[in-house]
């Protein structure tokens, strides 16, 4: 008799429908291209530095290399420890890199999202899009990089006048 009336069954959701981690507080900035640099020096000199004593940890994502280099250039200038990781990095250098940022000796690792798949690292306690995703996947993956394993964690967007564009897709 049942075998007639059938039921499905999924412990997939529709990708329609993609949920971001629940543990994540999200905020967004709006602010202009040339300013997102100062921002983002103020955001990491003060909420997340006065975090660091608890070990905690930063990602930052950005969509080009070139502006991976820039601001791993901004931050080493201003005295901050961080790492810098894109498609093009050798395995040695990234192993090296991501092992510092594990241990906490690098509080800050700034990524393409090539090079942010896949990661899984304990204790990031903040993610920050300084560019906004072009893909609102890729923005559910950056910021699934934080809140792991029952843990809570910010997760913090610049929106200047090009990620403007992408923004309802990530809302």
């Amino acid at each position: 008799e049942h075998m007639k009336d059938p039921q499905v069954v999924s412990t997939r959701s529709d990708e329609s429908e993609v949920r971001t981690a629940e543990r994540v507080k999200q905020c967004l900035y709006y602010v202009e291209g040339t300013k997102k640099i100062s921002l983002l020096m103020g955001i990491l000199k003060t909420q997340i530095k006065a975090g660091e004593e608890d070990g905690g940890r930063t990602m930052i994502f950005v969509n080009t290399k070139r502006m991976g280099e820039k601001l791993e250039c901004w931050l080493v200038g201003n005295d901050l420890k961080c790492g810098y990781l894109s498609g093009d990095v050798p395995q040695n250098k990234r192993m090296k890199v991501l092992e510092a940022f594990q241990k906490g000796e690098m509080p800050i690792l700034i990524a393409t999202d090539v090079a942010g798949r896949g990661l899984h690292i304990d204790g990031v306690t903040h993610v920050i899009n300084y560019d906004m995703p072009e893909d609102s996947h890729d923005y559910v993956h950056r910021i699934g990089r934080t809140a792991r394993a029952g843990e809570e964690g910010d997760a913090i967007t610049f929106v200047d006048e090009t990620g403007a564009y992408d923004l309802e897709a990530v809302e």
